[in-house]
């Protein structure tokens, strides 16, 4: 909300408090920085900088004490690594390839899970960075933030089923302006909130699901297809957005062709 208020500083200083937080977070960060290039003049990039450099420190301040200077960085490293699992009951790309709760060393044509999943990642966000640049208006700010959150739930390994929420929730504002955000925001809600119950049902029975439990698979491949979908969208409206600035150039010129 801060950043679509070109309220930087308070922007960058709050996505402190988010990592902080949760280290989820991070999948924004790429999103944000390049609206930051695209729309804060230079000479006030380390304005933001230092916004979100000065909330970890002094909000790490009291939990450093007694702890080695890497303390900080360590503890996210620690935390990424406890699961080493293709997906912990997120019903994504990753648990369709490689199963539920599996190990994500294993491999697949001597690639394994988890080279797999955070190789997709820069791709995905290579995608999203050009959607972002080619139209950095408010709206693809919104779309290109919940676009970055559902792709890495989808993508990534070691994700549970929570982290699918956050990306359901940057699709609401999208939902209220156009009828195929909509759609997605409806059947994201069903899909996310099925993931949540099935696996707290499963939990509150104290057993963990097949790693090809079928249902987990068609809510995982139903993800799947939304999450194609929607890339899609984003690619269909970033060309029209291209071919209504040519046009429009070609109409200055006086020389269509």
């Amino acid at each position: 909300a801060m950043m679509l208020e070109a309220e930087f500083e308070v922007g960058w200083g709050l996505a402190a408090v988010a990592v902080l937080i949760k280290p989820q977070a991070f999948s924004l960060i790429p999103v944000l920085g390049l609206w930051t290039l695209l729309r804060l003049e230079p000479r006030k990039w380390w304005r933001s900088a230092l916004a979100f450099a000065a909330v970890v420190v002094i909000g790490a301040a009291p939990f450093q004490i007694g702890h080695p200077l890497s303390w900080l960085p360590d503890l996210y490293v620690s935390g990424a690594a406890y699961y080493h699992e293709t997906s912990v009951n997120a019903f994504n790309l990753m648990a369709l390839i490689g199963g539920l709760r599996e190990s994500d060393a294993q491999t697949v044509f001597g690639i394994s899970y988890f080279a797999i999943g955070m190789t997709a990642l820069v791709p995905f966000y290579a995608f999203v960075a050009w959607l972002l640049w080619r139209a950095p208006d408010q709206r693809n700010l919104l779309f290109c933030s919940f676009l970055a959150m559902f792709g890495f739930f989808m993508l990534a390994p070691r994700m549970h089923e929570r982290y699918f929420y956050a990306a359901v929730v940057f699709a609401l504002p999208l939902a209220l302006a156009e009828p195929a955000m909509l759609g997605v925001f409806v059947l994201l809600t069903l899909t996310c909130l099925f993931n949540l119950a099935y696996v707290l049902h499963a939990l509150q029975l104290a057993v963990f699901l097949d790693s090809r439990d079928i249902f987990a698979m068609a809510a995982s491949l139903v993800n799947l297809v939304a999450f194609a979908a929607v890339a899609g969208y984003g690619w269909a409206r970033a060309n029209a957005n291209l071919a209504g600035t040519e046009m429009a150039a070609e109409e200055e010129s006086g020389s269509p062709k």
